[in-house]
Formats: C-alpha cells, structure tokens, sequence
C-alpha cells in the first residue's frame, strides 16, 4: 500500500489520460492503417542510458516485452550514447529489421526527423516520447508536461528562498528537447523574481558525477549560494553530495530517484531539510508501447497524449523512498516489488 496514493494519482492520469491530454481537435491515429494480428517486433530507440531515470526506463519497457509474449514475439532495444549520427544509424537498423512498433526518445528533436518520417513511410507505427521528435508524421506523440517540471520546481525554490538570492541551475542533455523544455520554463519563472541571480549553470546528463562536479566548481567559486535548480534525480543527488561534503546545505529540486530521495529523507530527519520535485515517470516507455499496441488492436488513440506530473515533497518522501534499494531505483515505478528487489536491491 506504500505506494498506492502515489500510483493512483499519477499512473491513472497517464495511464487512463484523464486530465493529461492533448491534441489539435483530439484527431485520432487511423488505427485502420496498422491494425494487425499479434505478436508484433518492437524496437526502442534510447537516446542514452547515461542516468538512473534512462536506466529505469529501458527496465520498465524490457518488462512488459518479457511479460506480454503473446503480443510481442521479439524486441531491439538500441543506445545511441547520446549521439545524434549513432541513434540515425540505430532507427537505419531498425527499419531493416521491419519492426512492426518503433519507439523514439530523440537525442535531437530535429536532426533525427529525417529518419524517423522514413520509418513511417515504411508503414512502421512510431511512437515519439520522452525526448520529442519535431515532426508531425509520427503516429503517436506522448509527451510529459516538461516545461511544468521546470516551472513548478523553479517556483517552489523561488518562494522557498523568499523571492531572493543567487542560485545555480544544473540542466539534463543539452539539446534533447526534455532538458530545452525545462531549462525555458525555470528562466520563465525566474522572470518574475528580479532579485533572483543565476550565479552559475551547467550542464550534467541528469548524472550523479556530472552535478556532483559542477556543484562543487560552483561552491569553490560563490561564497553564497542560495538555492540549486535542477531538472534530474541524479543531478540532484550530485550537487546535494556536494553540499554536505562542503558544509553548505541549502534548498534543492529535481526528480524522483531514490539516490536523492534517501539523502533527503535522511536530512529532513535529522535537521527539518525541505526539498521538492515534480516528477515524469520512466514507465513513460510502458506507456508509448501500451498506446502503440492498442492501435494495432484497432482501438481509438489519440496522436497527441499529455500526461501529468507526480509530486515528492516532505509530506511523502518518507513513504517513497527506499532505503533497501540502490540508487539508481526510480521511486515511481509499474514494476512488482519482487522485480524491483531484482534490478535494484542492495547486494
């Protein structure tokens, strides 16, 4: 039951896509164009699995493609290490290999375009998620509501601090349409605090290493830091590690892994430390293939699906984490208990 409140409020609205969709005139996927008997190849193209989130994401997809053999006889998962020609060349393969599904979470929202509209002219259903392909002949687009995450964490480190101070901000992949989206809606925010200053910025993947390094370049080099935004749980996790190892703990956002959520829970025991992320799920993958596969049934989808945001605040960070599990666990999850103490239980 520990995670039920959590999955009810944010599986059913991505799942069930009650408040979180949207579309031009809600046009549907001519279904009739796919519809086809299973089981079906499906192929997932992955950006990268440079953070604990990407990780997590390719293990959700990897577990419903086990489970559900009746519907899918084979699956390719592809990783383009973040590499805009590599993951050109994964969906190149892809394509020759005549999968029936083929899912995108895109290392660039344009250079890869060109390649994904030829997979829909070769008749393959493509699904874009996570990291958004711009182009409108895709079958299906289901995107988070990225800029909310940057908004709505921006917004509560700004009230947070009192609507004053200086700041860093630690991005996710550059160029990936995800971290762009983000990124913009923090500086969106931040317009209507005038007496907030960005004393630094970086870059880091959304990775442990990458935020722990730039928040302690930051430490080194502004005496005061008020507060850190960042748009990942492991970029959280890194700059939080930064902080307490240099004796300046200081209110942080991000998202929802357990690596954050187990210091964050551990400082809020011991000295009330507040934190805060709005989170996207990486079941986000489960969810793309879920909708593709309905279209192959022949049932109705909409091609343009908006899912909700989930919240970890001091109120529920307790119920969430797990001490047990390593890391890289990703408090939101579809997996079983059983499967999860699989992947990432402590050794």
């Amino acid at each position: 039951m520990r995670k039920f409140v959590w999955f009810v409020r944010f599986a059913l609205a991505a799942v069930l896509c009650l408040p979180g969709v949207a579309s031009a005139a809600e046009e549907l996927v001519n279904s009739a164009k796919y519809q086809k008997a299973p089981p079906y190849v499906v192929g997932l193209s992955n950006v990268s699995p440079s953070n604990a989130f990407k990780v997590a994401m390719v293990e959700e997809f990897k577990a419903v493609c086990e489970e559900r053999k009746d519907l899918i006889k084979a699956y390719y998962i592809t990783d383009a290490g973040g590499q805009i020609a590599k993951q050109i060349s994964d969906i190149e393969d892809l394509i020759a290999r005549k999968v029936d599904i083929l899912l995108v979470t895109a290392a660039s929202p344009t250079a890869i375009s060109p390649v994904v509209e030829k997979a829909v002219e070769a008749g393959i259903l493509v699904v874009t998620f996570d990291n958004l392909v711009e182009t409108d002949k895709v079958t299906i687009r289901v995107e988070a509501n990225e800029s909310g995450i940057g908004t709505q964490n921006m917004e509560w480190l700004a009230k947070k601090i009192g609507g004053k101070g200086k700041i860093v901000m630690l991005g996710g992949i550059k160029g990936t349409s995800s971290a762009q989206l983000r990124w913009d809606g923090a500086l969106a925010v931040l317009k209507k605090y005038p007496d907030i200053e960005v004393v630094g910025e970086a870059w880091v993947n959304w990775a442990f290493d990458k935020g722990k390094a730039a928040m302690e370049s930051f430490l080194a080099a502004n005496p005061v830091i008020d507060g850190v935004w960042t748009d990942g749980g492991g970029s959280a996790q890194g700059a939080l590690t930064a902080m307490i190892e240099a004796g300046r703990v200081v209110p942080i956002v991000g998202t929802a892994s357990n690596g954050f959520a187990k210091i964050w829970s551990k400082l809020k025991a011991e000295s009330g430390f507040e934190a805060y992320c709005a989170t996207n799920p990486p079941y986000c993958s489960v969810l793309a293939l879920n909708f593709a596969l309905d279209v192959m049934a022949g049932k109705p989808v909409q091609r343009h699906i908006r899912t909700d945001l989930a919240i970890m605040d001091n109120g529920n960070v307790d119920v969430l984490v797990r001490p047990d599990f390593s890391d890289m666990f990703w408090v939101d999850t579809l997996l079983s208990d059983e499967k999860n103490k699989e992947l990432w239980g402590s050794k």
